[in-house]
């Protein structure tokens, strides 16, 4: 199946050891695996803060901010995502306990489990975080500075050629922050913080 072909993947020695033993409930992770996965992660953050304050042409053209501005934004940025995610759960849980003890009892109290409660609460900042980022896109492409022409006219996408465009909206940059931060603390949230799912 698919879940033992990934599991097998990750394990990076074969399939000889499951990644959920039987009858545990349990979810068994190579250690190898997990130090190595973490590890890379650890050393990709870096470099993308290293690149930020050493390489000065490395942001793309356009951009309002300065390379040592940049790595500050996304620093700050990546530091006010974790409280917020906090917050988004913290409220999630609330709303959807109140909506289960009350719209959904018929159902049988769906959310009354604390591990059911958790899931959800986890899953409920990728929700939000997915519905901000897509009206952030469609905003971006639908409304700041009149929309994006290439919309209209596909021809225009390679007018300049790609490599000699310049992209001045903030909003685009502002994007590419805020994708990049969410990256990087969603990341270390379901490495370090979050409980751990079977799926």
């Amino acid at each position: 199946s698919f879940a033992r072909f990934c599991r097998c993947a990750l394990s990076l020695g074969g399939c000889s050891g499951a990644a959920m033993p039987k009858g545990t409930g349990r979810i068994v992770i190579d250690p190898f695996t997990n130090g190595l996965l973490t590890t890379l992660f650890g050393l990709e953050v870096v470099a993308v803060f290293a690149v930020l304050l050493a390489l000065p042409g490395a942001l793309p053209a356009g951009c309002p901010l300065t390379g040592p501005q940049a790595f500050a934004a996304l620093a700050v940025t990546c530091l006010a995502l974790f409280p917020l995610i906090g917050l988004v759960k913290l409220i999630a849980g609330h709303a959807c306990a109140l909506l289960s003890r009350t719209a959904l009892a018929h159902l049988g109290d769906p959310v009354a489990k604390v591990k059911t409660r958790n899931k959800l609460r986890d899953q409920s900042w990728q929700l939000t975080i997915h519905s901000a980022m897509t009206a952030l896109e469609a905003y971006i492409l639908f409304v700041d500075g009149g929309g994006e022409h290439w919309l209209d006219d596909y021809r225009s996408l390679w007018t300049p050629h790609p490599h000699q465009q310049v992209n001045s909206k903030r909003s685009v940059h502002l994007l590419y922050l805020l994708q990049m931060a969410i990256w990087i603390v969603t990341c270390a949230s379901h490495r370090f913080l979050e409980e751990r799912h079977k799926d």
